[in-house]
């Protein structure tokens, strides 16, 4: 007994005992699930019969198994067993004829009966006109027969195909998001520096924002709302190095001091943000993705 598959557990095989007869073994098993852990005992019996009196030891029985708690196997062993049989040799009965049956023995032999004829193992040839004809020309020769095979089959090409978009469809859609990550953000970092030079600081902070955030988006396949500093550090920490994350919280630190700070940026600090998510942008985009 004990946890585990008891199902698996081979019945132990006795020694050899040449003064008894030995009889098949049976066996039951109990297996509980309690607790989510699998459990049980099974239990084996064996009848042994002593074949003449006399004083025999009946040897001890091995079992091994594998302890996983000392992660090493075990074996242990019953004690022998000191036996005293008394009483008279038993002569063993005489095997059965051959061709003869247990049922024979007992009742007596059975006598001879007539079979009866159910029905006749032949079935002879209908030689009546029912009006059933064969085709003279085999199908396969028939045009319809391979219009609708080629119906089927482009029916089938059709099927496959847009299976096969459909399993692709997500794959494309992070790829051309990939692909054009780089352009997309060259994009609004021009709208961004329009902005600057017009000395709209806040629509600035604002465009700048949307270029760094949205490149990263489109990088790492998420949406634009999904992309702050821990998950970008979180995606891109295996892929730079400290000096270049730093330059990243540097340009979110300052995106985030334009766009919420009440104190306002002067010409100069939107250049060096415009300059610092530049930098940013043209580094990672020598990254290999993985």
């Amino acid at each position: 007994q004990g946890q585990g598959n008891i199902n698996t557990v081979q019945t132990p095989k006795l020694p050899k005992m040449d003064d008894f007869k030995v009889y098949d073994s049976s066996s039951s098993t109990n297996i509980s699930k309690e607790r989510l852990v699998v459990e049980g005992e099974k239990i084996t019996e064996t009848v042994i019969v002593p074949r003449k009196p006399g004083k025999y030891e009946i040897p001890p029985s091995v079992f091994t198994y594998f302890d996983p708690e000392s992660g090493s196997y075990r074996t242990v062993k019953s004690e022998a067993h000191l036996l005293e049989v008394s009483g008279t040799t038993q002569p063993e009965p005489a095997p059965a004829p051959s061709g003869s049956s247990s049922a024979g023995s007992v009742y007596g032999p059975q006598e001879k009966e007539e079979v009866d004829l159910v029905a006749s193992d032949i079935r002879f040839i209908k030689a009546i006109d029912d009006g059933r004809y064969v085709p003279k020309k085999e199908i396969y020769r028939e045009p319809l027969y391979w219009l609708l095979n080629g119906v089927l089959l482009l029916l089938t090409a059709a099927g496959l195909i847009l299976s096969a978009r459909r399993a692709a469809g997500p794959a494309n859609v992070k790829g051309s998001r990939l692909r054009r990550s780089h352009s997309a953000a060259r994009a609004k970092l021009k709208a961004a520096s329009n902005l600057m030079k017009d000395g709209k600081s806040d629509a600035f902070y604002a465009e700048l924002s949307r270029a760094v955030t949205g490149y990263f988006a489109d990088k790492f396949g998420l949406p634009m709302q999904g992309i702050t500093l821990e998950r970008v550090e979180e995606l891109a920490g295996e892929l730079i190095t400290a000096e270049q994350m730093n330059n990243i919280r540097r340009i979110f630190n300052e995106m985030s001091m334009g766009r919420f700070s009440r104190t306002q940026k002067s010409a100069e600090d939107m250049r060096e943000s415009y300059e610092m998510a530049d930098e940013v942008i043209t580094f990672f985009e020598k990254v290999k993705m993985k």
